[in-house]
């Protein structure tokens, strides 16, 4: 399973609320933020070429209304499991990527 992303994606720096900010699996980078690394153990397999940056995961199937995700980032699902805040660089003709 792979996930389309544009070039550009993730970027360089995250927004006010920490979204969009690189980080590692094990780096720790995300939790002054209170956010959590994509590439961190959600119990759902991730694709294999999910960058990883932070944001506000969720475990529901749809984006929730009190999910804030500051500028420059647009709350989505993946695969009807967990939502989350991404960089909009990462969105695919402004929508949510997609797997392929």
């Amino acid at each position: 399973m792979l996930l389309s992303l544009p070039a550009g994606c993730p970027p360089d720096a995250g927004n006010e609320l920490g979204i969009g900010k690189p980080c590692s699996k094990t780096g720790n980078e995300c939790a002054s933020s209170n956010l959590r690394c994509t590439c961190s153990d959600f119990g759902v397999t991730l694709p294999a070429n999910m960058p990883c940056y932070c944001t506000n995961v969720t475990p529901a199937a749809s984006c929730p209304p009190s999910l804030k995700c500051g500028n420059n980032a647009t709350c989505c699902s993946i695969m009807g499991l967990v939502t989350g805040c991404i960089p909009n660089v990462c969105l695919v003709s402004d929508q949510c990527p997609v797997f392929q």
